[in-house]
């Protein structure tokens, strides 16, 4: 078993900000390789950090995005984007079908993550 260090939730919110953006494209990766027990265990990893320390979107699109009229209700989208990586999570973790869940949650992180 690998060791973790954990990020300490009480850290900087521009650390977590980075963090988590790293981690969203880590998890964008991950939805493109095949289905499989080692890309499941990837898939269960990352998802829980994200779930564990959810940035709001807005932390995160600032780092690439000059935040304009575009994104102005970027925080209402904040529930429904973490409820549907909850979502896939929970497939991923019961081994339940979570392509076509897979691959909106990818169009939505390449929308997120899309350079400025």
């Amino acid at each position: 078993m690998a060791s973790t260090v954990p990020l300490p939730l009480d850290c900087a919110p521009t650390l977590h900000a980075e963090f988590a953006y790293l981690l969203m494209g880590d998890l964008r990766l991950l939805l493109d390789d095949p289905s499989d027990l080692q890309t499941s265990r990837w898939l269960l990893a990352v998802l829980d950090r994200l779930l564990a320390i959810r940035v709001p979107l807005e932390a995160i699109l600032a780092m690439r995005h000059s935040l304009g009229t575009d994104w102005r209700d970027i925080n209402a989208l904040d529930a429904p984007f973490y409820a549907k990586l909850q979502r896939l999570r929970d497939r991923v973790a019961h081994r339940k079908p979570y392509v076509v869940l897979a691959n909106d949650v990818r169009c939505e992180l390449h929308e997120l993550l899309a350079p400025a």
